[in-house]
């Protein structure tokens, strides 16, 4: 795994940061519990939060809007990905320790709490797809 000793901050837009450039497809799979669609997509990242920061300033409730917050997120990128005739999904399954060690986290100051990742859809042929409320 490789260590990464400081982050690069890259404003990509409004809250958003690339937080280093480089060839993670293999770490974004084994990071989402080896499901390939992490790798194979045009993109994948994981959301981090000022983890402690919010707890300390929030208590409890700040959990929770972490959260709320990272759905949202996830929402709209579900929204342009369509709109740009892509396909998204939320990685549910991710081992946030192992994603911690690749960025050289190690106390609670930022979580991962959402992976995600876009790209073109690959159609299951296996599996029947009907227009909505025609059969």
């Amino acid at each position: 795994m490789r260590w990464i000793p400081a982050f690069e901050w890259f404003d990509c837009t409004e809250g958003l940061y690339r937080l280093q450039k480089g060839d993670y497809r293999g770490a974004a799979q084994m990071i989402s519990c080896n499901q390939e669609i992490a790798k194979d997509g045009a993109f994948s990242f994981g959301m981090l939060c000022r983890f402690f920061e919010s707890l300390e300033r929030d208590g409890a409730i700040g959990y929770k809007n972490l959260y709320h917050q990272c759905g949202m997120i996830g929402q709209i990128l579900y929204l342009e990905a369509t709109s740009l005739g892509l396909s998204a999904t939320g990685i549910g399954c991710f081992l946030d320790d192992e994603f911690h060690a690749l960025l050289g986290l190690q106390d609670q100051r930022y979580q991962s709490l959402y992976h995600f990742t876009i790209g073109r859809a690959v159609i299951d042929t296996r599996i029947a797809t009907y227009q909505p409320y025609t059969h």
